[in-house]
C-alpha cells in the first residue's frame, strides 16, 4: 500500500531570528504529533497530540544520556512513539492574540536529570539508586536549526542535486517521444483546417 505523506517547508523552521523578532520562549504553547504505541490501529495508525510549554531554551548543551546536545526544554510528558515527531511552537503575539506557528524541532523524548546532577540536600531526591535518573516531567527537543544543518550538509545537498537531475532526465521526452507528439500535433491541427 502506498504511504501517504505530508511535508514540513523549510520556511516554517524556528530560527534564531524568529526567537529574537517574535520574543518565542518559555510559556510559548507547544504541541506534538505523533504515534500513540498503546492505541496501534489493525489498518491504519492515527496520531496522538500532546500539548505542552517552552519551558527553557537553554543557552548551553543539555546533558543527556548520549551526552551534551543542543535542546530546547519543554513541559510535556513524552511517550513511547514520540521520538522524532515534528514539535511545533505557536508563538504568542504581544497583544494576547494567535501568533504563528512554527516547527520547533524533533522530539528526542522525556529529560532524566543525570544522578551525578540531582542535588540530594536540595530535596530533588530521595534514597535514589545510584544507576536511576529523575523524570522531571520535562522532554527535549532537538532545534529546527540542527535539522537544517544536517539537510545542507554538502555531502546531503550533492546527493539530492544528483537525485533531481535524475528525477529531471526520467520526465524529459526522448528524441523519438518528441518527434511523435509533434507529428500528432501537426496531425490534430492540420485535421480541424480542413
Amino acid at each position: 500500500a502506498p504511504i501517504a505523506y505530508k511535508h514540513v517547508s523549510t520556511r516554517s523552521f524556528l530560527t534564531d531570528e524568529i526567537i529574537r523578532e517574535r520574543s518565542v520562549g518559555p510559556g510559548d504553547e507547544v504541541f506534538i504529533t505523533g504515534l500513540f504505541t498503546r492505541l496501534v490501529g489493525p489498518s491504519r495508525n492515527l496520531p496522538i497530540v500532546r500539548m505542552g510549554n517552552i519551558a527553557m531554551m537553554p543557552s548551553e548543551p543539555v546533558p543527556t544520556k548520549l551526552g551534551l546536545i543542543d535542546a530546547y526544554l519543554i513541559e510535556a510528558r513524552s511517550i513511547g512513539g514520540l521520538s522524532g515527531s515534528p514539535a511545533f511552537v505557536r508563538e504568542t503575539t504581544r497583544l494576547g492574540g494567535i501568533g504563528a506557528f512554527h516547527l520547533m524541532g524533533l522530539m528526542h523524548g522525556h529529560w532524566d536529570v543525570p544522578v551525578e546532577m540531582v542535588n540530594d540536600k536540595a530535596g530533588d531526591i530521595e534514597d535514589q539508586a545510584a544507576s536511576q535518573a529523575v523524570n522531571l516531567g520535562i522532554a527535549i527537543v532537538v532545534p529546527a536549526k540542527k535539522i537544517m544543518e544536517v539537510l545542507n550538509r554538502t555531502e546531503l545537498v550533492e546527493m539530492r542535486a544528483k537525485a533531481d537531475e535524475e528525477h529531471r532526465k526520467t520526465l524529459e521526452p526522448t528524441f523519438d517521444e518528441a518527434s511523435a507528439t509533434q507529428l500528432s500535433e501537426k496531425t490534430k491541427t492540420k485535421s480541424i483546417d480542413d
